[in-house]
């Protein structure tokens, strides 16, 4: 994939990129809704655990010990997933699918609202993170305070990054992407575990 790599270098003239399809805009919004509903219901039923600990600690106990109550049960599955999805809610990613690119300036659709960068001053750096199916390509791309994450991957649109197109994204022959992403993974297991492990408490799971 890295011959068919942007350069870096800015054209002049506007690059024709593909457009993503329908299909992709609606998976790419649909997570976008997906990660604002989670954080919403998440917060609602850890919230209401915490509070009904002492109605819901009177359930008995299954073979393993652990209550039987529906709650607490949520909250640790909610708070699982929550985990899993937290570095893309609360970092400036967005899909490629739902990029959009007037000349220089870049405009990212995240979770959390839109996130610009101006690509003629970016910093550009790039991450590969390992599946067991299909990899996640993610480019980071900083200007000044302004930072906007686009990501795709083998399976959706597009690990191109023809919204790129004009700059060099993919570092050939480099293994520092790869290495960004085995390094994104590990913190982000360890965030799992975090968030697991404090909501948990907090919900009284633990």
């Amino acid at each position: 994939m890295s011959d068919s790599a942007p350069r870096r270098r800015l054209k002049e003239a506007e690059v024709e990129r593909a457009q993503p399809s329908g299909f992709h805009k609606v998976v790419a919004h649909a997570l976008l809704l997906g990660g604002r509903v989670l954080s919403l219901v998440t917060i609602a039923v850890v919230a209401r655990s915490h509070v009904t600990q002492d109605e819901w600690r009177t359930a008995p106990l299954d073979d393993a010990g652990f209550t039987t109550a529906g709650l607490p049960t949520a909250s640790v599955v909610l708070l699982f997933c929550l985990g899993m999805a937290l570095p893309f809610i609360i970092l400036p990613v967005g899909s490629t699918a739902l990029a959009t690119r007037d000349g220089t300036r870049l405009t990212v659709r995240a979770v959390l609202g839109r996130r610009t960068a101006d690509l003629s001053a970016a910093r550009l750096r790039t991450a590969i993170i390992p599946g067991r199916g299909p990899d996640t390509y993610m480019a980071s791309v900083r200007s000044g305070w302004r930072w906007a994450i686009v990501a795709a991957s083998e399976t959706w649109y597009d690990t191109d990054y023809r919204i790129l197109d004009g700059y060099d994204v993919w570092e050939d022959g480099s293994l520092l992407p790869t290495v960004r992403g085995w390094v994104f993974m590990l913190g982000w297991v360890l965030l799992v575990l975090v968030v697991v492990t404090v909501g948990g408490a907090i919900a009284g799971t633990f």
